[in-house]
């Protein structure tokens, strides 16, 4: 009888922690990077830059040279934003990405929408390389003395990945983060989104590498039961 007890227990703590960690999204099996679960909900934004697509400049795509200068974003569909470089070193590759020789640092003006000083802000940036790893090489500055949750990884067609989230309490309709970027890091896409709520954060959150499925708990779970029963 108390085997069939703690059976029980432990498939509701299985129950339990699949559904917590729903939003979970998994860097390394994935081809490339995530939609998160509350995209194009109210009070979101949503916007980004596809492969080869920073070298123009935002109000006039005719003035196309080495620099990030507010390059019109094509993905997504916010307004408000900006991305710019800071100095004036090479940071565009041959193929358009954002690749430089030197050190250097993104500007990044990310536009929320949400009740301004209430609530809960939620923002996640994600990007990934044309080829190798980021391991580190792009880091994020804090707001407001907020650090973000970084969480990096190479996914399954070989490109490095990031996941950066910061929780923030309150809104503000713009928010600037600086990237720094380490010399001879890829940067092929990039996207953000923002989520605004007056009751929580998001509960959307990133992985390396997969966790142990619930099936293989659960499968060493009732090996350790069945010897148990056999030992007794």
């Amino acid at each position: 009888m108390s085997n069939y007890l703690s059976l029980l227990t432990l498939t509701a703590f299985l129950a339990a922690a699949s559904t917590s960690s729903a939003a979970n999204f998994v860097i390394s099996p994935s081809p490339g990077l995530f939609d998160p679960d509350f995209r194009g909900e109210s009070g979101t934004t949503w916007f980004g830059w596809g492969a080869g697509t920073y070298d123009a400049e935002l109000g006039d795509p005719t003035n196309n040279n080495e620099n990030i200068v507010n390059p019109p974003a094509t993905i997504g569909s916010a307004t408000g934003y900006s991305l710019a470089q800071q100095g004036a070193a090479d940071t565009l590759s041959g193929s358009n990405n954002i690749y430089s020789m030197t050190n250097f640092t993104l500007d990044l003006g990310v536009p929320t929408d949400g009740a301004a000083g209430a609530g809960f802000t939620t923002i996640i940036i994600q990007g990934k390389t044309l080829f190798g790893p980021f391991s580190g090489t792009v880091s994020f500055s804090d707001i407001g003395g907020v650090s973000p949750e970084v969480v990096y990884g190479t996914n399954s067609a070989g490109n490095g990945q990031f996941w950066a989230k910061y929780e923030l309490a309150g809104n503000s309709a713009l928010y600037d983060i600086d990237l720094g970027i380490l010399a001879h890091t890829s940067v092929s896409e990039m996207e953000i989104d923002t989520k605004w709520s007056a009751a929580a954060f998001t509960s959307d959150s990133a992985s390396a590498v997969p966790e142990a499925s619930g099936a293989a708990l659960a499968m060493a779970a009732l090996t350790g039961l069945t010897l148990r029963r056999r030992r007794n």
